[in-house]
């Protein structure tokens, strides 16, 4: 720390006088590899709270049924289909379409034509 010395004659500073305090253990056990895996796991840490980003709910259970009623409906949203697709790859089902129906995440909403015409919408809208 430094701080100004005064003389014994009057106000008139005379010179600086520098002096050394001890921080303690703190700085002898420094060591900047542990602060930095620190600082890392803080930051993991931090980005974890602030850009989690909510898992979407599973649409389907692992039968290919839908969660919400049960109902083992074919992607092409049809409720009397019997399947018209070839079979799945994954679980040999005729009502998967491009992707396996198996513990899907999402539903095809609807059907439509080039030109925006509906041909069949999901009918267990929330």
């Amino acid at each position: 720390t430094l701080f100004p010395r005064r003389s014994n004659e009057g106000d008139h500073l005379f010179g600086w006088q520098i002096t050394f305090q001890n921080p303690g253990p703190q700085v002898a056990d420094f060591n900047p590899e542990t602060r930095e895996q620190k600082k890392k796991a803080r930051m993991s840490q931090m980005k974890q709270v602030f850009f989690k980003k909510p898992k979407p709910a599973k649409k389907y259970d692992r039968h290919g049924r839908l969660l919400c009623n049960n109902f083992d409906l074919c992607d092409c949203l049809e409720e009397t289909c019997m399947g018209c697709f070839y079979p799945c790859p994954k679980c040999n089902s005729n009502k998967c379409g491009a992707e396996c129906r198996c513990n899907r995440k999402w539903v095809y909403e609807k059907i439509e034509t080039e030109d925006g015409n509906a041909i069949s919408v999901f009918p267990f809208l929330d």
